[in-house]
Order: C-alpha cells, then sequence, then structure tokens
C-alpha cells in the first residue's frame, strides 16, 4: 500500500533572521520562494522641486509583514513577472497661497526609470491632489529595489501621511 501525504504550501523558509530564496538537492531546485508584496508609507516631509529628486521619508508599512525599506528604496524580498509598482502621494496647497501646486511622479526599479505619472494638480488657497504613477507586468529580482523621484510646480511640501504609499504587488 501506497502511503501518501497532503501538499502544503511553504510561503517561507528561513535560517536565524536570513530568508532562503531557494532549496535544491544537488542540481534539482525543489522549493522557490512565493511573491510577497513589499509597501512604504510616508512618515517624513519631502520639499519637492522643479527638477526630479527622490521622495524621502518613506518607511516599512506594518500592514505588509516583512518589508525592509533602505536608502528610501523599498526592497522587493522575492523575484516575480507580472508585479505591479505603484506610488500614490497626496499633497494639498497651503491655505494662505494663491497658487495651484503640481506634482508628478517617476518610479525607479534598480536604478531604471520604469513608469512616469502625469502631472497632478492642487489648486491654490488649501486645495489638494493625489499623484500617482504605476507600471504594470513588471519582472523583478531577489532584493530588486523600488523607489520614486518627484518634480512640481511652486515647491510643494509632501508631508508625512499614512495614506500615501510605495508598493510592489501581483494583483
Amino acid at each position: 500500500m501506497a502511503l501518501s501525504s497532503p501538499t502544503t504550501a511553504i510561503p517561507k523558509v528561513s535560517i536565524g533572521s536570513t530568508d532562503i530564496k531557494k532549496i535544491s538537492i544537488g542540481t534539482t531546485e525543489i522549493w522557490t520562494a512565493v511573491f510577497t508584496p513589499a509597501s512604504a508609507y510616508r512618515n517624513g516631509s519631502y520639499a519637492v522641486g522643479g527638477t526630479y529628486g527622490q521622495v524621502t521619508g518613506w518607511a516599512a508599512d506594518p500592514a505588509y509583514p516583512g518589508t525592509v525599506v533602505t536608502s528610501n528604496k523599498v526592497v522587493i524580498p522575492f523575484a516575480g513577472t507580472g508585479v505591479f509598482l505603484t506610488c500614490s502621494i497626496p499633497f494639498s496647497t497651503p491655505s494662505g497661497s494663491f497658487v495651484s501646486h503640481t506634482v508628478t511622479l517617476r518610479l525607479f526599479l534598480d536604478g531604471v526609470a520604469v513608469a512616469t505619472g502625469s502631472a497632478a494638480s492642487a489648486a491654490g488657497f488649501g486645495g489638494s491632489a493625489t499623484a500617482t504613477v504605476t507600471a504594470t507586468g513588471t519582472t523583478v529580482n531577489n532584493d530588486s529595489l523600488l523607489h520614486v523621484e518627484a518634480t512640481g510646480t511652486n515647491s510643494p511640501t509632501l508631508a508625512a501621511n499614512a495614506a500615501a504609499y510605495l508598493r510592489a504587488f501581483k494583483p
């Protein structure tokens, strides 16, 4: 009589605090890590200039366990295809400012620009808007780095905001 056992998915393997990405017996790969989403939120202020600059003030989002942020870049822990990369940052104009502010975002994966969003504009006197950018169907490697740059008009400031995110996920 043959014995069989149920198949159990193993989402993560670690040795101490080090995540294992592949397990092989000889040259035969028997397990590969499953893509895990990663996300950060804004916990600092960033003054947007008239030329693109890297947006700072990101922190690992606790709703996405295991997310690591290094040098204001989200570390995407595992390789994957068909990955969506996205960023959304709400902003507003000061209540005493009569001019509108615009913000345009640009996403980078491993130092290469992969998407540029459309300019978002917030009207003067406290107007608000949300700047967004998304790259769909991308291929990421183990430990790929995701970051965002911004440019704008009339010196907008991106305030700390838990609703803002920089994220990699599979739909």
